[in-house]
């Protein structure tokens, strides 16, 4: 089946698209980072990352605040009660 494939013509390129072809041999498409960009970029990373901490810590600490509270209503609950 393989040998039945035939190959396809060439593409060929008008004028116009030939000639901007031609505009991007200049232009590196690979060009390396500019260093202020990823320090930039490092630099949000790292103040976002820094902010979730914070974040995860005050979550904990309010979930431990709150379970003291539940546990001191139970226990004012149980003191009225047996008042």
């Amino acid at each position: 089946m393989a040998s039945q494939m035939t190959s396809s013509p060439p593409l060929l390129l008008c004028q116009d698209e030939d000639d901007d072809d031609d505009s991007f041999g200049g232009f590196n498409f690979a060009s390396p980072p500019d260093p202020s960009d990823e320090w930039d970029s490092t630099r949000r990373a790292t103040t976002k990352l820094k902010q979730s901490k914070v974040a995860c810590e005050f979550f904990e600490a309010n979930r431990g605040l709150h379970k003291e509270l539940q546990e001191l209503r139970a226990l004012k609950l149980g003191f009225a009660q047996s008042a």
